[in-house]
């Protein structure tokens, strides 16, 4: 008994409650709206064993019944009991359910703090290091800050329950990109994005894996969650065909994805 799901017990109250309104008005209304027999005649029933003119006749009274008060005081009282439980669960659900609002909500505040905590924007100067050092020469980088911030975007756009941040730190790793989720039960999202200009190859994308189990690792022992990783890579149009027919050749990844976005969708 401790341990009862008291959510679930109101829910079979009220359940219970409506099948007792119910149940005695079908009862009777099963009694009296079928004939039972009431043309048989004495005559005829006297051709009938013993035992079947008992039935017939117990049959023939049934629809004596709404005549006595004892029936409507019967149906009554379960009636008005059903109607008692079905007022009781509900008033007694709504509680529960407020109760249960205020913690999902103190536990999504929770989260959001906990995340405000152990989340550092990056400057200005660390995104362009960081940019500068993966991509070459200044005219690529500055491109392919830009192409993130537009991915930032549609992240918002497509995650709008979500709380967005982009070039954060967690601990000791960047992060392009994080949809935090503000409901208990849902995942976060995690988008290490890359912009190509290249051809890439299969070596490459090995590489962004193993980058991307670092990240997923670093983000469940700072935050003691564990996130939906998706390497979202956005190439030129010309060369979103051949990217595709590179990553249809990689096996599936448990809780990993691979998104490949053409640079004029967003």
């Amino acid at each position: 008994m401790g341990n009862m799901n008291y959510d679930s017990f109101y829910k079979f109250l009220v359940s219970l409650g409506i099948i007792l309104v119910i149940l005695p008005w079908t009862v009777l209304m099963f009694l009296t709206t079928n004939s039972f027999d009431l043309q048989i005649t004495e005559v005829d029933l006297a051709q009938y064993t013993q035992t079947a003119q008992k039935v017939i006749a117990l049959r023939q009274s049934l629809p004596l019944l709404v005549q006595e008060k004892y029936t409507w005081w019967i149906i009554g009282g379960i009636s008005i009991f059903g109607i008692f439980l079905i007022l009781y669960g509900l008033r007694k659900w709504y509680e529960l359910q407020k109760i249960d609002d205020i913690c999902k909500k103190r536990e999504v505040e929770k989260q959001r703090e906990a995340i405000e905590k152990n989340t550092v924007k990056m400057s200005d100067e660390q995104i362009l290091q960081k940019t500068n050092f993966k991509d070459g020469p200044r005219t690529a980088a500055m491109k392919g800050f830009i192409i993130e911030q537009k991915f930032v975007d549609f992240v918002k756009n497509t995650k709008k329950t979500y709380i967005v941040k982009n070039n954060i730190m967690i601990g000791t790793h960047e992060y392009d990109v994080v949809a935090f989720a503000n409901k208990t039960f849902e995942k976060d999202f995690v988008y290490e994005v890359k912009y190509l200009r290249n051809n890439i190859s299969l070596h490459q994308i090995e590489r962004y894996r193993e980058q991307l189990k670092k990240l997923r690792t670093n983000f469940s022992e700072e935050l003691n969650r564990l996130p939906y990783m998706t390497l979202a890579i956005v190439v030129p149009d010309e060369r979103y065909e051949y990217t595709v027919n590179i990553v249809k050749q990689i096996k599936k990844w448990n809780n990993y994805s691979i998104e490949i976005m053409k640079e004029s969708d967003l």
